[in-house]
Order: C-alpha cells, then structure tokens, then sequence
C-alpha cells in the first residue's frame, strides 16, 4: 500500500510578510561532526537514542528523541547528508540563495499534513511570475494538525538580532494534542515551537495540580482565528466542547465558554470559530452541536445563539462586502446565511446545496466570491454580493480539483483569485480562477463597481 499522506489545514501569508532570508542556526565543524558521528553510532545499530550535549549548542536545540538526525531540523532520517548538515535546500546548482530567498512577491501558503505517522507543517512559496511551486522549509508537529492560522507578532530581539522588521511571522497550528504550537515562520530549523498554549496532553500524567484547572484545552484543537483588529487575541475552538481565547502577549488563557449541548447525548464539539472582519468583539463559532453563536467576547454572557440546522456546521465564513453577513457550511452539504443583525429568531438569509456530501470549509476572498469545497472533490465559486433582492449566491463556477477529498482551501493573500486546496491525495493545489470566463466577468464587475 501507498503512503497515506492528507493536507488537512492550509493558511496564506500576505506577500511580503515572510523574512526575505529566514534565519538558520548554523553549526559549526565541530557540532557537525558531533552531529555526524552520532549519526554513525545509530547506523552501528547501537542505541543512540539521546544525543549527547553537543559543546555549545542551545540546550533547546538538544534532541531527545528516536533519531539523532533531526537534531538539525525536520529532516527525515533517510535524508542526504548535505541536507542532515544544515547546506542550502536543493543541489548545488547555484540556486541555492535564491531558493531560500522569499521575496516580497512570492505567495506563501501554510499547509498541515500527515503521512502515515508523521506530521508537519509545510511552508510552501509560489512564484506567479514563473509558475513554480515549492516547498520551501517545514516543521515536524508532533500531532495531526487540524487547524492553521498565520499571526503577526512584534518580534523579540532576542531571536533576531539587528533586524529591521518590527514584526515576525508566526503561525499557530491545533493539532489533535490539546495544546496550540506557535512557531517562528521565520526560523528555519526549530526543533521547538515558541511558545505553547495550553498543557500537551502527552504531560497530564505528571502533573500534581488538580486536572480542573481549566486554562487548556482537554481535546484536539480543531479550529483557530487570529483577530486581526486586536492582535494579542487568538480565538481557539475544541472537540472539548469549549470556545478559548488566549493572549498571546502572555501565552494564557483569557476566556474560556462552554458549547452546552441541547441533551447530555448530543455532541457539542467545536469546529468553527471567526472573528468578525471589523467588528473586533464579535466572534462566530459552530460545531456538531448543529447551531451558530455570535458573542460579544467583551461580555461574558452576551451570546446569541440561532437556530438548529439540520446538519453539523463543519466551518464559517464572514462575507466581506456585507457587514452582517455570515455564511455556515453543513456536513450535509449545505450553505446556510444568516444576517446577523436580525438577531437569533431571524430566520436565515438563505439555504443553498453544494451538493450532498460534507462541506468541509469555505472562505471568501476581498470581493464577495464564496468558494466551497467538499468531500466531493469539488471546488464550487458563489457570487456572495447578495441584495435583498437575490440574497441566495449564485453559482458561478464549479471545479473538480483532482487532489481527493477536499478538506482545506484558502484564497491567497496577495491575490484574491488564486485560490488553494488540499485533501485526501496530499497534493497542494493552485487554481487561478480568472482562467475560468464566469469568474473573470464577475472580477470585471467588482472593479467596475468599485
């Protein structure tokens, strides 16, 4: 049998956010060979599995694990020794500088993806200009990340000495672990995230505090949003029935809501939650317990919560161009809108099918399009400026992307066409949907109306 390998979260990067030259901790000659001959050891067949100390090397750089290989990044053991010594990504062709460069026009696209047993975040560059599309680095998760949000941080200057940016890029990945990894997207090589949010599960054993201290979540992570108005705030949902938000100044638990099933027997797993485009407060979350609740997070008890669907709400999509608009996708194919405005006894906006199988995410991109993916293997595109008039989207392209199920998908930062998808095959998928005559004509009535 083949290599199972899925991309279950994706996530773009503005363009020119990344750092041009992401930061690599070099070894010198002596930790390379420390490096190599413990590699040796392991090839012997004799037990190397923990590296000894290598004479300064940060200690958060030691590596205690199976494979004293990766103690110079994410690189599988069967990797060449060029790349186990920390050397440039590809051959030696002369392309080395200008593979790792990411310059500002570059698209960069976050992947999660699990082969087999082995997980990791991708950070894959897409040049518009030529067509390629690479990977540039990733880092080795420790679980099955379900979730992926790229986050902009004030950079500490301990980790990047006499750059210029004010900011790094960041990413925060939910995983099926309890805990929220942030890692450094402009580090390459970092054996440790930068910080955590929450306890790992693999640690509760250990802990002598009572197992109530309810500051972590206590199930997989399933869905992540960044406020982008008040950016110390990250948004966390959970298969623990709770909705977090965390500060990232601190890396704790600010506030913490519980989705309370309709009857002990019905599942309130959490698997959406997004934060209003301009509303800083307002945030949306849904799940298995088959409804949408809109909180006001400077309130502890302000939610409204709307009406039961006939279906679990696998994600949620603000539309960009209506202010109070947001769109459910259901696991039984629907798209449901709600105007929010109307408050929770409103009845919603609209119901729309992708199809009969489950809509796993949707999103929107600057003008109104809705894109749709699915288990189905299809990618639908929906004219989202809906009026009072016509307030169903209608349906203006439909793509089968040929990568599988399709279980993730995100238009891209810099350009609000392209559009990323990827599922059960484990392939990334680019689609410029200009290329396709409805989705340009809808493009030249956006910006001829603006």
């Amino acid at each position: 049998a083949m290599a199972s390998s899925t991309i279950t979260a994706l996530a773009s990067v503005p363009r020119g956010a990344c750092a041009r030259k992401p930061v690599r901790y070099e070894l010198s000659a002596a930790e390379r060979e420390a490096a190599a001959s413990a590699d040796r050891r392991e090839d012997d067949g004799r037990s190397a599995t923990v590296v000894e100390p290598i004479e300064g090397l940060p200690r958060e750089l030691w590596f205690q694990g199976d494979s004293p290989a990766t103690i110079i990044g994410g690189v599988n053991d069967d990797a060449d020794d060029d790349e186990l010594m920390g050397e440039a990504m590809s051959s030696d062709d002369g392309s080395d500088a200008a593979d790792v460069e990411i310059t500002p026009s570059d698209a960069v696209l976050l992947a999660g993806r699990t082969d087999d047993d082995w997980s990791a975040l991708e950070v894959h560059v897409y040049d518009d200009q030529t067509g390629s599309l690479y990977t540039h680095h990733d880092l080795a998760l420790a679980a099955f990340p379900l979730a992926v949000e790229w986050l902009r941080l004030p950079s500490s200057s301990s980790e990047q000495e006499g750059d210029p940016k004010t900011t790094n890029s960041y990413v925060a990945v939910g995983t099926f672990d309890t805990a929220i990894e942030i890692w450094n997207l402009d580090v390459l090589d970092a054996l440790e995230p930068t910080a955590t949010l929450g306890t790992p599960g693999k640690k509760k054993k250990k802990t002598s505090q009572t197992p109530k201290k309810k500051k972590t979540h206590t199930d997989a992570v399933t869905t992540l949003a960044w406020n982008r108005a008040s950016t110390n705030t990250l948004a966390s949902g959970s298969a623990d029935s709770t909705v977090r938000l965390w500060d990232l100044q601190t890396a704790t638990c600010a506030s913490t809501w519980d989705v309370v099933a309709a009857t002990e027997s019905t599942p309130s797993r959490v698997e959406a939650c997004r934060w209003h485009p301009r509303e800083a407060a307002a945030l949306a979350s849904g799940g298995e317990d088959r409804r949408v609740t809109l909180r006001d997070c400077r309130a502890k008890d302000s939610a409204n919560v709307y009406a039961r669907e006939a279906a679990p709400i696998e994600a949620l999509a603000w539309n960009p161009v209506a202010a109070a608009a947001l769109v459910a996708a259901c696991d039984d194919g629907a798209l449901v809108g709600y105007d929010v405005r109307g408050g929770p006894s409103a009845p919603a906006l609209f119901r729309v099918a992708h199809g009969t199988k489950a809509v796993s995410t949707i999103a929107f991109n600057d003008d109104g399009l809705l894109a749709s993916a699915s288990y189905d293997k299809a990618v639908k595109l929906w004219d989202g400026r809906s009026s009072s008039a016509t307030p169903s989207p209608a349906l203006v392209a439909s793509k089968e992307m040929g990568v599988g199920k399709l279980f993730a998908l995100t238009f891209d930062e810099g350009d609000p066409y392209l559009l990323a998808v990827g599922g059960s095959k484990g392939l990334l998928a680019l689609w410029d949907t200009t290329e396709n005559d409805e989705v340009a004509a809808f493009k030249a009535s956006t910006t001829g109306a603006s």
